[in-house]
């Protein structure tokens, strides 16, 4: 799957398709916010209509995210509005988790990141 910035919402979905779950499971996982055929079309790159405010806890829980996250990816995708911060769009499922992690465990994370960062940095060029 190659990651397109224009359609942020539907790389979600498409990821999600991509490693195992249907168009059904989707459906009902979210508790029928969107029926399978809006899923499919989603990773078909049609036209569909936003779902509305009201269902982003129903497929926020589906998708594995955060509701904050999911409104993010539609009104990036569906009305051209980012948030004002510098995280890259590939990156944002991975601050969102992080902002739901306990204090100790960020703190482990951090760590991880400057150990990585360091080894880059001491790479041979």
């Amino acid at each position: 799957m190659t990651y397109n910035l224009k359609y942020p919402f539907s790389n979600a979905v498409s990821l999600l398709n991509s490693a195992g779950m249907t168009f059904a499971q989707m459906e009902s996982k979210s508790r029928y916010a969107r029926s399978a055929g809006w899923w499919n079309k989603q990773v078909r790159d049609e036209s569909n209509n936003p779902p509305p405010p009201r269902l982003l806890p129903r497929i926020a829980e589906m998708m594995g995210r955060a509701e904050r996250e999911v409104a993010e990816l539609i009104c990036a995708e569906w009305y051209g509005v980012r948030g004002s911060d510098d995280v890259p769009d590939e990156l944002r499922p991975t601050v969102g988790k992080l902002k739901q992690l306990e204090a100790e465990d960020r703190v482990l994370v951090g760590a991880l990141v400057d150990s990585l960062d360091k080894k880059r940095r001491n790479r041979p060029s």
